[in-house]
């Protein structure tokens, strides 16, 4: 029980942390939008609606601006920056290095290393996992009859770790879902995507 407290803990933690901070930032947006209207006396309810709503904009207009600094070389130090700092708490390595790790490859190929889905089952076992192929051809590693493909199944709700395996091509069954599909139905702990 309290294993499973901390695990649901530390999976809301990032959710927590962004709506914390996203937080303080309309607190402060809202605060400077209300400091020319001190002298005023009390603003009626409409004004002060009008002011949370324009605080509100402020702030996803912030994030926006925000997400396309990111894509260039000061947005791409600050990033750094942060990872180098959250890496540096040890509990909290393990959850965001690999969350890290695997965002940074998407971001790098759009998607790409995923080639396809397949279902893989589990060895001794009548259990079949979803998994992603990454490498088509796994000739260098085994040269026993292959082909072989490179396999990263995703652990859920944590895509970002998992196991990456060497099977058999034979031994998969390619799947119609997208890689995308597939991350995303692993991360909402199997619940079914529209």
């Amino acid at each position: 029980m309290r294993k499973r407290l901390l695990a649901g803990l530390l999976t809301l933690l990032p959710i927590g942390v962004a709506f914390w901070e996203c937080r303080a930032i309309f607190d402060v947006l809202l605060a400077a939008l209300r400091l020319p209207m001190l002298g005023l006396g009390e603003p009626s309810y409409w004004i002060r609606a009008a002011v949370s709503l324009v605080a509100l904009l402020a702030l996803l207009a912030l994030l926006v601006a925000l997400g396309a600094l990111s894509q260039h070389y000061l947005g791409q130090k600050i990033k750094e920056w942060t990872a180098h700092k959250l890496t540096a708490i040890p509990w909290l390595n393990a959850l965001y290095g690999g969350a890290r790790q695997i965002t940074e490859s998407l971001e790098k190929t759009g998607f790409q290393v995923y080639r396809r889905t397949v279902l893989v089952q589990l060895p001794d076992s009548t259990m079949t996992v979803v998994g992603l192929v990454v490498e088509e051809d796994n000739a260098w590693a085994l040269d026993d009859g292959g082909p072989y493909v490179t396999v990263f199944i995703p652990a859920a709700p944590n895509s970002g770790m998992g196991l990456l395996t060497i099977i058999k091509e034979a031994d998969t069954v390619t799947l119609e879902a997208t890689p995308q599909q597939a991350l995303a139905w692993t991360q909402t702990i199997g619940v079914k995507q529209q």
